[in-house]
């Protein structure tokens, strides 16, 4: 087991690596780049690739990791409290989850959800960890559940053709329910009990919603992936910064993960 000076070490080193990386992304932007300290982003951006994790680390690197087969969705999330993202995908085929570590060992296997549902998990309860989630588009409702796969809360929130894009936009401790609707390039942000707080427009048909806390401000940005490129942007739609990475036909699974 390393001592504390050594751990001490590797934590000053991955602060300074956060650090630089934050300023390679968003050098380009005037109102940050004239602001004395630059907030340091908690997510990482990553696709999944039938089965492949790529994940872009905070040191410019590539990071990658297996968890997953053609078909899946991506699911990454905080599930046990450990301080970082889970690798998780959701099996439409058969509703199970697969929960695994940083390194793509399965952790945990839960049935939760059916086939043409889409994975939504969050930490709904502000407890610290997330909870498993699905959005049934046939129906317009969310199924919120715990770990063992039971269901606590069925909240009718969207239509078909949105996609879930949960988050704490609100700085408010615990998650929001958040759809984007692709066919008007709108995102719906509402409350636990199905009610729409905001309407913001940002996006477009054919993109993917990929919300993040990248800039480190303890809420919520919204971001869209588009065919390999991520467009990060505030909730009155405006774009802050554009990052290329990952290719046409990857899912994007932004994440706080321990890389």
């Amino acid at each position: 087991m390393p001592d504390s000076r050594e751990v001490t070490v590797r934590l000053f080193k991955h602060h300074i690596l956060r650090s630089l990386l934050v300023v390679s992304l968003f050098a380009c932007l005037p109102s940050m780049a004239s602001t004395p300290s630059v907030p340091l982003p908690q997510v990482e951006l990553a696709v999944f690739r039938s089965g492949q994790w790529r994940i872009r680390a905070f040191d410019g690197s590539l990071v990658t990791r297996g968890l997953g087969q053609g078909g899946d969705r991506p699911a990454p999330a905080d599930y046990f409290g450990w301080g970082s993202a889970q690798l998780a995908v959701f099996r439409p085929g058969t509703g199970q989850w697969f929960i695994a570590d940083s390194n793509g060992n399965v952790q945990r296997v839960v049935s939760f959800g059916q086939d043409g549902d889409l994975p939504a998990p969050a930490d709904y309860s502000g407890s610290g960890t997330a909870q498993l989630a699905v959005f049934r588009p046939s129906t317009g409702e969310w199924y919120i559940g715990d770990l063992d796969g039971n269901v606590q809360r069925v909240v009718s929130f969207g239509q078909d053709g949105d996609l879930p894009a949960p988050g704490e936009y609100f700085g408010s401790n615990n998650a929001q329910l958040a759809l984007f609707r692709p066919s008007t390039g709108e995102w719906y942000i509402g409350d636990l009990d199905g009610n729409v707080q905001r309407v913001v427009s940002f996006g477009q048909d054919g993109d993917l919603p990929a919300p993040g806390d990248f800039l480190g401000r303890g809420q919520e940005q919204l971001g869209i992936f588009r065919r390999g490129q991520w467009i990060i942007g505030d909730l009155d739609g405006n774009a802050i910064t554009s990052v290329n990475f990952g290719q046409s036909g990857d899912l994007p699974a932004p994440g706080a993960y321990p890389v």
